[in-house]
């Protein structure tokens, strides 16, 4: 990687020591174990994702041809998602934001 070279944000250590990626992976781990998580990823964000999803059967890295933006990718997705399992249950945990929570437990 070049120094400067521009880096999606969900792929970034903004907070801590862990990328929005890394950090989503890990609120959602309690929840959903790496066999049942999917990831949805354009082609041209593939190299960075791939060392941030390892823990992720490679299989459930989803990779779109190029960026369709949240509503369409996310389509896309769920439309592979219902010929795996027409049953399957969905949450979607986006990475490209800061999700923190306060000292009481609550959400800030």
């Amino acid at each position: 990687m070049i120094a400067g070279a521009p880096i999606p944000k969900q792929y970034c250590r903004i907070v801590g020591d862990r990328s929005l990626l890394e950090t989503t992976l890990a609120r959602i781990a309690p929840l959903v174990p790496p066999e049942r998580t999917l990831a949805i990823v354009n082609h041209g964000h593939l190299r960075l994702a791939r060392l941030q999803l390892a823990a992720i059967p490679a299989a459930n890295v989803l990779v779109q041809p190029r960026n369709l933006d949240t509503g369409p990718g996310l389509l896309v997705s769920l439309l592979a998602l219902a010929r795996r399992d027409a049953a399957a249950t969905v949450a979607v945990f986006p990475s490209d934001h800061d999700i923190r929570y306060g000292g009481s437990g609550t959400r800030s």
